[in-house]
């Protein structure tokens, strides 16, 4: 069922979730309709036995306000567009983000509370979730199951309703379209994070805020440079302690089309390499596709620092007329976009 409309009228909430309660059948529900603002006055909870898709479009206290009377199979797929308004706080994003892992990822519904493997950042706004471990593989696209559209210029409350997310079991991260310094930290932690992936737009934030660890930042690595093995934790296989607070588990790490010349100069990131090795946390692989100013002697040389380098061979002197105006959609998040699909 869709139900769209220009006027956002908003109903009072009894009927409305009767209405929805009647339906005990739906599979598809798209609601770009005014939701209502006030609150049930009982916990009351609608179960969407056979829902399989749920689009929400409003405000964050509206999203909020339905999301918390729905009970949702985790087998759904959810794609919520939310406007932050003045007086919105960090509250209510952090509070939207428990309501999520309430509603759905830990539904009654469902027997199983599989665990967020993936998370990917689509620009400013986007935040994709995924229950399988994304290779970021152009090739193997998949439609995520958790999508959520925040239309704000306040980048921490994006920061607060994704820290709000059960996302200790991720292993994966994708940074694209000018993703922001702010929602860095509520990731950087991750304890089973190994993989990392920039892109052109989205390398630059995420180079300054490791370079800014302060275990590391405004040192220089020592010469001549000597890479040394890391011994695991025969018990547990974990790493060797380690001062890095942030990302410390990053072992491999996916270039795609950065500027080692105008962004991230090659010299500050082989430092940067040398730095985190002499702290414990060697990257293990690194992956550079369509990147800006490499060449073979560019790769040789980062080899000395990681053990495993996968360069494409190809040379780009600059970015093309049209790379260099970026993406034309705003990172609007849509899939199948060719801009904002990674």
């Amino acid at each position: 069922m869709k139900l769209s409309s220009i006027a956002r009228i908003h109903p009072e909430p009894q009927p409305f979730f009767s209405a929805i309660e009647e339906m005990k059948d739906l599979e598809h529900l798209d609601l770009d309709v005014g939701l209502p603002t006030k609150p049930l006055s009982t916990n009351r909870i609608t179960p969407l036995s056979h829902l399989k898709t749920l689009k929400l479009k409003g405000s964050l206290p509206e999203c909020n306000n339905v999301m918390k009377h729905f009970a949702i199979p985790v087998s759904a797929t959810l794609d919520l567009t939310c406007t932050i308004k003045a007086g919105d706080t960090r509250t209510i994003a952090s509070t939207f983000g428990s309501t999520i892992t309430s509603s759905w990822l830990a539904s009654p519904l469902s027997d199983t509370s599989p665990p967020l493997k993936s998370i990917v950042f689509g620009g400013y706004h986007t935040i994709q979730g995924f229950f399988k471990t994304v290779d970021f593989d152009h090739s193997t696209k998949t439609e995520p199951p958790l999508k959520v559209y925040v239309n704000e210029t306040i980048l921490e409350l994006s920061s607060d309703l994704l820290s709000a997310l059960p996302l200790d079991k991720v292993e994966t991260l994708g940074l694209f379209h000018c993703t922001a310094w702010s929602l860095l930290p509520a990731v950087s932690l991750l304890p089973h994070l190994h993989t990392i992936c920039i892109d052109r737009l989205g390398g630059d934030d995420f180079y300054l805020y490791v370079a800014a660890d302060p275990a590391i930042q405004h040192q220089k690595p020592r010469k001549p440079f000597t890479k040394t093995p890391i011994t695991l934790d025969t018990v547990t296989g974990s790493l060797p302690p380690t001062t890095l607070t942030r990302f410390p588990s990053l072992t491999t790490l996916i270039c795609r089309n950065v500027d080692f010349m105008n962004v991230i100069p090659l010299s500050d990131f082989k430092e940067l390499l040398m730095l985190r090795a002499e702290k414990g946390r060697p990257l293990r692989s690194l992956h550079l596709e369509k990147c800006v100013r490499l060449d073979r002697q560019d790769v040789d040389e980062l080899a000395d620092i990681v053990d495993n380098v996968e360069w494409d061979g190809e040379f780009i002197d600059t970015y093309s007329d049209e790379e260099s105006q970026g993406p034309e959609c705003g990172d609007c998040g849509t899939s199948g976009c060719e801009h904002c699909d990674f």
